[in-house]
């Protein structure tokens, strides 16, 4: 049984009016739901509801029937991709570390994995962009490892440009990101994590 309906968000909780359900050949009654809503990553979107709720029908009525709504999962697959091997830590200070070896980088991005980073210089399009750093010293690249969030010499933050703010947005437990590398040798590697 498929239904359209309006649902009310009155701060944390969700209100939904009755609803029709199918038992076979006959329907029921369902009572209007009320549920609580949580954010669980702390973005100020809701991830998941559940109340519970009345079912009442030609011979029955039941009661503390319990509900969950919950996100799809975003289906982020974690791991290692390219020619350069791409390490990201979080050093005993809390600094976010990035690091792709010896040589030097032409440009790193942080996103989404669904971002498109560009070919050559330029903004990253589609996804979503939270740090970009571009070298400032073309053909030559800039060291790492990085910390995020600050620019090492002969790099230079270009995360407005690609709609992210300079230095680095937050980065969110719970989130999937893509740290990126391409290197003054053209290779590129990226590391796709669920941020802890």
């Amino acid at each position: 049984l498929t239904w359209s309906t309006l649902a009310v968000v009155d701060d944390d909780t969700l209100h939904v009016p009755p609803a029709p359900l199918s038992f076979g050949f006959s329907m029921a009654q369902g009572g209007a739901l009320a549920g609580t809503l949580t954010d669980l990553d702390g973005d100020g979107v809701a991830d998941r509801a559940e109340g519970e709720m009345i079912m009442s029908g030609p011979g029955f009525h039941e009661e503390g029937i319990t509900w969950t709504l919950r996100r799809v999962a975003s289906g982020c697959v974690e791991g290692t991709d390219g020619d350069v091997a791409v390490d990201v830590a979080i050093d005993d200070g809390g600094d976010v570390q990035i690091d792709w070896g010896s040589g030097g980088a032409l440009g790193l991005y942080v996103t989404s994995p669904d971002a498109r980073l560009p070919v050559g210089p330029g903004p990253v399009t589609g996804g979503t962009t939270y740090w970009v750093l571009s070298s400032t010293a073309f053909p030559l690249g800039f060291a790492g490892p990085v910390t995020y969030g600050e620019v090492p010499r002969r790099a230079e933050d270009v995360s407005a440009a690609s709609g992210a703010p300079t230095g680095g947005a937050e980065l969110v437990s719970g989130t999937c990101y893509r740290f990126s590398v391409t290197t003054d040798r053209f290779e590129t590697g990226s590391r796709t994590m669920i941020w802890p």
